[in-house]
């Protein structure tokens, strides 16, 4: 896939994909941009959120969701930091410097200080984690309404059917043994099912009704 490497490059991509800005008033005094894609992204269960990418005047590149925690796109690198060594003494009231140092490697971000820069970055990783067809082996599509609107379905068919799995197996006779003589599931004081090979019985308040 061709990258992206120049500013009018990423406008053209913006325009040709329908990737719009939508940032405001107040982002844009402090030196921050925001674009959204055209498309949502939907969730196993059927929920949507509008994807959207913002670049900082502080250098960060960040994926940006309403509601939800922010995803910085910048690459990383590791580093080395060192911090005083210290120890407790006997009565673990006072710590002292032991005169060494502790060293802890740790990984950062690597900020980009150029607006240009910055864009170009936030157009590649655009088109190669949300355009490209193939990534990591596997296909994405971008779905629609009608296809959302299926798994929603299928989502809460599943859903009442694994409640109806659980319910026949809370109720089976392998489970708890109730105050009555007979072995039961009580869901509820008063209220407790039995249930043998050949019939089902329910006992509410004392009385015994056979389900067949």
């Amino acid at each position: 896939m061709k990258k992206i490497t120049t500013l009018k490059e990423v406008h053209d991509m913006f325009e040709l994909l329908n990737i719009q800005r939508c940032d405001t008033n107040a982002q844009r005094k402090r030196g921050t941009s925001v674009y959204k894609l055209p498309h949502d992204l939907c969730y196993p269960n059927g929920n949507t959120i509008q994807v959207k990418f913002a670049e900082y005047a502080s250098g960060y590149v960040r994926r940006v969701e309403a509601g939800y925690t922010c995803w910085q796109i910048n690459k990383t690198r590791k580093s080395d930091e060192y911090f005083k060594d210290y120890e407790w003494n006997k009565d673990f009231t006072k710590q002292t410097w032991t005169g060494k140092y502790r060293k802890s490697n740790r990984t950062e971000r690597i900020l980009i200080p150029k607006y240009e820069d910055r864009m170009i970055h936030m157009a590649n990783h655009i088109l190669k984690n949300h355009y490209q067809m193939k990534a990591g082996g596997k296909t994405k599509y971008v779905i629609g309404e009608w296809t959302k609107d299926c798994m929603v379905a299928n989502a809460k068919k599943k859903d009442k059917e694994d409640w109806k799995k659980y319910v026949t197996l809370n109720h089976s006779e392998k489970y708890m043994e109730c105050k009555s003589e007979q072995t039961a599931q009580c869901v509820k004081p008063g209220l407790c099912f039995q249930s043998s090979k050949d019939e089902i019985a329910v006992i509410i308040n004392g009385h015994r009704y056979n389900l067949s």
